[in-house]
Protein backbone atom coordinates (compact mmCIF):
# COMPACT_ATOMS: atom_id res chain seq x y z
CA UNK A 1 0.00 0.00 0.00
CA UNK A 2 3.06 2.30 0.67
CA UNK A 3 4.29 1.63 -2.78
CA UNK A 4 0.85 2.69 -4.40
CA UNK A 5 0.76 6.05 -2.32
CA UNK A 6 4.22 6.60 -3.16
CA UNK A 7 3.59 6.12 -6.86
CA UNK A 8 0.77 8.42 -6.95
CA UNK A 9 2.69 11.27 -4.59
CA UNK A 10 5.56 11.70 -7.12
CA UNK A 11 3.71 12.48 -10.68
CA UNK A 12 1.81 15.02 -7.99
CA UNK A 13 4.54 16.50 -6.28
CA UNK A 14 6.61 16.88 -10.47
CA UNK A 15 3.06 18.43 -11.63
CA UNK A 16 3.46 20.91 -8.56
CA UNK A 17 6.91 21.43 -8.98
CA UNK A 18 6.15 22.34 -12.67
CA UNK A 19 3.97 24.41 -12.15
CA UNK A 20 5.38 26.46 -9.60
CA UNK A 21 8.61 27.16 -12.20
CA UNK A 22 6.35 27.84 -14.97
CA UNK A 23 4.68 30.98 -12.59
CA UNK A 24 7.99 32.78 -12.02
CA UNK A 25 8.56 32.41 -15.67
CA UNK A 26 7.35 34.61 -18.94
CA UNK A 27 8.86 34.86 -22.58
CA UNK A 28 10.31 38.08 -23.70
CA UNK A 29 7.58 38.36 -26.50
CA UNK A 30 5.28 38.89 -23.77
CA UNK A 31 7.38 41.23 -21.78
CA UNK A 32 7.98 43.44 -25.15
CA UNK A 33 4.36 43.61 -25.87
CA UNK A 34 3.42 44.88 -22.33
CA UNK A 35 6.57 47.53 -22.29
CA UNK A 36 5.50 48.53 -25.83
CA UNK A 37 1.85 47.27 -26.33
CA UNK A 38 0.12 48.38 -29.51
CA UNK A 39 2.47 51.35 -30.39
CA UNK A 40 4.46 51.26 -33.33
CA UNK A 41 8.42 50.85 -33.37
CA UNK A 42 9.55 53.10 -36.20
CA UNK A 43 13.42 53.07 -35.14
CA UNK A 44 15.60 51.09 -32.84
CA UNK A 45 18.94 52.18 -31.30
CA UNK A 46 21.48 50.03 -29.69
CA UNK A 47 23.65 52.30 -27.19
CA UNK A 48 26.65 51.39 -25.35
CA UNK A 49 27.00 52.17 -21.46
CA UNK A 50 28.78 55.38 -22.24
CA UNK A 51 25.63 56.36 -24.14
CA UNK A 52 27.30 56.26 -27.27
CA UNK A 53 25.27 55.08 -30.13
CA UNK A 54 26.31 51.33 -31.87
CA UNK A 55 23.52 51.41 -34.72
CA UNK A 56 20.52 52.94 -35.70
CA UNK A 57 17.77 50.25 -36.95
CA UNK A 58 15.03 51.83 -39.34
CA UNK A 59 14.38 48.70 -42.30
CA UNK A 60 11.41 46.71 -40.60
CA UNK A 61 12.97 43.13 -40.94
CA UNK A 62 16.01 43.76 -38.69
CA UNK A 63 13.43 45.33 -35.69
CA UNK A 64 10.90 42.12 -36.13
CA UNK A 65 13.82 40.82 -35.96
CA UNK A 66 14.91 42.23 -32.66
CA UNK A 67 11.07 42.33 -31.05
CA UNK A 68 9.75 39.58 -32.43
CA UNK A 69 13.01 36.48 -33.01
CA UNK A 70 13.88 35.69 -29.28
CA UNK A 71 9.94 35.92 -28.49
CA UNK A 72 9.88 32.43 -26.96
CA UNK A 73 13.17 32.84 -25.28
CA UNK A 74 11.94 32.19 -21.51
CA UNK A 75 12.87 34.81 -18.84
CA UNK A 76 12.70 34.40 -14.87
CA UNK A 77 12.28 37.28 -12.63
CA UNK A 78 15.72 38.22 -10.50
CA UNK A 79 17.20 40.57 -8.17
CA UNK A 80 20.85 40.03 -9.28
CA UNK A 81 22.57 42.97 -9.81
CA UNK A 82 24.90 43.20 -12.99
CA UNK A 83 27.61 45.44 -14.23
CA UNK A 84 26.30 47.70 -16.57
CA UNK A 85 29.29 48.31 -18.77
CA UNK A 86 28.49 44.94 -20.42
CA UNK A 87 25.04 45.96 -21.08
CA UNK A 88 23.16 47.04 -24.73
CA UNK A 89 20.78 49.76 -24.50
CA UNK A 90 18.32 49.09 -26.76
CA UNK A 91 15.81 52.14 -27.75
CA UNK A 92 12.40 51.77 -29.07
CA UNK A 93 11.19 54.78 -30.72
CA UNK A 94 7.38 54.78 -31.10
CA UNK A 95 4.97 57.47 -32.31
CA UNK A 96 4.27 58.22 -28.71
CA UNK A 97 7.72 58.29 -27.38
CA UNK A 98 11.17 55.96 -26.62
CA UNK A 99 11.65 52.57 -24.27
CA UNK A 100 14.73 51.13 -23.47
CA UNK A 101 15.90 48.08 -22.25
CA UNK A 102 19.39 46.65 -20.86
CA UNK A 103 20.60 43.64 -22.52
CA UNK A 104 23.72 41.41 -21.35
CA UNK A 105 24.66 37.86 -21.95
CA UNK A 106 22.46 37.14 -19.07
CA UNK A 107 20.02 39.41 -17.86
CA UNK A 108 17.77 42.03 -19.64
CA UNK A 109 16.44 44.79 -18.14
CA UNK A 110 14.13 47.84 -17.62
CA UNK A 111 11.09 44.91 -18.69
CA UNK A 112 7.80 46.04 -16.88
CA UNK A 113 6.12 43.57 -14.10
CA UNK A 114 8.44 43.16 -11.42
CA UNK A 115 10.31 45.58 -9.07
CA UNK A 116 13.68 45.57 -10.03
CA UNK A 117 12.62 45.02 -13.85
CA UNK A 118 15.39 42.57 -14.29
CA UNK A 119 14.88 38.84 -15.94
CA UNK A 120 17.28 36.52 -16.10
CA UNK A 121 17.57 34.52 -19.90
CA UNK A 122 16.92 30.47 -18.45
CA UNK A 123 18.05 29.60 -22.18
CA UNK A 124 20.27 30.86 -24.47
CA UNK A 125 20.02 34.48 -25.10
CA UNK A 126 19.15 34.96 -28.67
CA UNK A 127 18.42 39.06 -28.36
CA UNK A 128 21.75 39.56 -27.26
CA UNK A 129 23.40 37.08 -30.19
CA UNK A 130 21.67 39.57 -32.23
CA UNK A 131 22.25 42.90 -30.83
CA UNK A 132 25.87 41.74 -30.54
CA UNK A 133 26.31 41.13 -34.72
CA UNK A 134 24.57 44.20 -35.54
CA UNK A 135 26.81 46.31 -33.00
CA UNK A 136 29.85 44.37 -34.84
CA UNK A 137 28.52 44.81 -37.92
CA UNK A 138 27.63 48.79 -37.94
Amino acid sequence: MKKRGLIILIPIALIIAFVFIQAGSVTYGEKIQELIGDREVDRIEIRLDDGSTVAVIEDQETMDEIMEASSDMNLEETDEMHDPEDDFYVYFHTTDGEFFITVNESVIGRLPGNESGRYEVINENTLYQNINEIADDA
